[in-house]
C-alpha cells in the first residue's frame, strides 16, 4: 500500500485526551461544606468561580487535614481547567502533603503533568496512584495513553488490559488498545478492539477510521472505504478519514475520487503535508 495512512488515538495525541471526564470519574464526593463554597472540582460550576470559592475555603481556616486537601484538589482541578498547569500542580502538591494516601491527588497531578508536556512525571504520578489504589481505572488508562504517546506499545497494552478488566465497556481504553496493536502491525487484534469500540459507541468516528486503516493495511480496501465513509458521515471534516479514503481510492485506480478527498482535506488545512503529497501522487498516477 502506498501513501501515509493515518490512525489516531481516541482523542488528541497529548494527554489532554484523558480530559476532565476521567478526572471526575474517580473523584470522591466532596463535603457539602466545600460545595457551599462552590469548590467541587467537577465541571458543574465555572472554573473561575471555583478558583475563587476554593481559595476562600482554604483561607477561611475552617479546614484541616483531608478536608483542606480536598479544597486544594478542587482548586488544582479548576486551575487545570483554565490551562494554568503550574498553579494546578502547586495545589496538587499541597493536597499530597496533607493527604499522601489519596490516589486521586497523584492522578490529578499526573494529568496536569501530562498536559504540561512532562510525560515521565505523569507516568510516575499515575504509578503512585495505582500503587495506592490498584483498581484506579483512570490512572491505568492515563498511564497507558502516556505510554502510547511515547511509543511504548507493550506497556500501554498492559495498562489498557488492566483498565478493561476493571471496566469492560471502557470505550477509550478498548479503542486505544486497538491503536497500540495497530502500531505493532497486529492488525487482526486491532480490528477486534475497534469492532468492540464501535459496537459500544457506534457514533464515534475515530475507531471507524482506525478500523478502516487496519483493513487497508491487510488489503481489504472495499471494507476500508466503507469504514472511512461511515467516519466521514459522522464527522464530515475528519481529515484523517478523508486522507485515508483518498489513499484507498488511489489503490483502486479511482484517481478523481481520491483527488476530491485530498482537496477537501486541503480546504480544512492548506498546509496538510500528507494531503499535499498524496494529491500529487494521485495526479501523477492519473496522468500516466
Amino acid at each position: 500500500m502506498s501513501g501515509i495512512v493515518r490512525a489516531a488515538l481516541s482523542g488528541a495525541l497529548m494527554l489532554s485526551a484523558t480530559t476532565l471526564e476521567l478526572a471526575s470519574m474517580n473523584a470522591p464526593a466532596l463535603a457539602q461544606t466545600l460545595n457551599d463554597w462552590k469548590c467541587t472540582g467537577n465541571p458543574d460550576i465555572p472554573w473561575d468561580e471555583q478558583i475563587v470559592g476554593c481559595t476562600n475555603a482554604i483561607k477561611s481556616g475552617r479546614y484541616t487535614g483531608k478536608d483542606l486537601a480536598a479544597a486544594f484538589n478542587g482548586r488544582g482541578t479548576a486551575y487545570r481547567g483554565t490551562g494554568d498547569f503550574d498553579r494546578a500542580i502547586q495545589d496538587y502538591n499541597q493536597a499530597i502533603k496533607l493527604n499522601p494516601s489519596d490516589a486521586n491527588a497523584f492522578y490529578y497531578r499526573g494529568i496536569a503533568n501530562g498536559m504540561r508536556g512532562e510525560p515521565d512525571r505523569a507516568i510516575q504520578d499515575f504509578g503512585q496512584a495505582i500503587k495506592i489504589d490498584p483498581n484506579h481505572v483512570g490512572a491505568l488508562y492515563s498511564r497507558g495513553l502516556t505510554y502510547s504517546n511515547k511509543g511504548l506499545w507493550d506497556r500501554a497494552i498492559q495498562d489498557y488490559d488492566e483498565a478493561i478488566k476493571l471496566s469492560p465497556n471502557y470505550v477509550r481504553a478498548i479503542s486505544n488498545r486497538g491503536n497500540a496493536y495497530f502500531a505493532k502491525r497486529q492488525y487482526d487484534r486491532a480490528i477486534q478492539d475497534f469492532d468492540q469500540a464501535i459496537k459500544l459507541d457506534p457514533n464515534e468516528a475515530i475507531p471507524l477510521n482506525n478500523r478502516g486503516s487496519a483493513y487497508y493495511q491487510i488489503g481489504q480496501v472495499d471494507r476500508a472505504i466503507q469504514d472511512f465513509d461511515l467516519a466521514i458521515t459522522l464527522n464530515p471534516n475528519y481529515s484523517d478519514a478523508l486522507n485515508n479514503r483518498g489513499l484507498a481510492y488511489i489503490s483502486k485506480g479511482q484517481y478523481d475520487r481520491a483527488i476530491q478527498d485530498f482537496d477537501q482535506v486541503l480546504k480544512l488545512d492548506p498546509k496538510d503535508a500528507d494531503a499535499i503529497r498524496n494529491r500529487a501522487m494521485a495526479i501523477a498516477k492519473k496522468n500516466n
